[in-house]
């Protein structure tokens, strides 16, 4: 919803609402009544709110579970068992960036999406498009390829049974 993504935006950026107000060229009443859900603003203050906080007015105004980008982010993190530093260093971005996506549900920029996209060899569009559901899925399938080349190599190479379990125990502690 538009004014609760406000508010946590404008709370996350450490602005009150004064400040904001002054920022966007409404009045300090305005911002209230957009964060109480009193009134809702025009296009062109939409497209001034997403421009200054660097986020899409589609993840301002929208609180879509199902296809929110950031959901996905959130399960990928989850499911791959890592914590906001750790992910953040398998995809090559900041820390810093993806616990603020995380911590506030704020929509991803493009770079942080083609980062992931990249690491898991999937289309932008394709991230985007995905319903949470099917790209856990997908995840699932991705993390399910260690196993898989993992049974080519020992096959290939004809290892013995007690160093088969070391390499298991070492991909299943990822």
């Amino acid at each position: 919803m538009f004014s609760e993504n406000l508010r946590k935006l404008r709370e996350f950026r450490n602005i009150d609402r004064k400040s904001l107000a002054n920022i966007l060229g409404v009045k300090y009443q305005t911002i209230f009544q957009y964060e109480n859900g009193v009134r809702e603003p025009s296009f062109d203050t939409l497209r001034k709110i997403s421009s200054f906080f660097g986020v899409s007015i589609d993840a301002l105004i929208n609180n879509d579970e199902e296809n929110n980008n950031t959901t996905k982010i959130k399960n990928l993190i989850k499911k791959l068992n890592y914590n906001f530093k750790e992910f953040a260093q398998d995809i090559g971005e900041s820390a810093f960036e993806i616990e603020k996506i995380v911590l506030h549900n704020l929509e991803p920029s493009d770079q942080i999406i083609d980062s992931i996209c990249q690491k898991y060899g999937i289309s932008h569009s394709e991230f985007e498009t995905r319903g949470d559901k099917e790209f856990q899925s997908f995840c699932k399938a991705e993390e399910n390829k260690d196993y898989i080349n993992l049974a080519i190599f020992i096959k290939e190479n004809q290892f013995e049974p007690n160093y088969v379990r070391k390499l298991l125990n070492l991909v299943k502690s990822r």
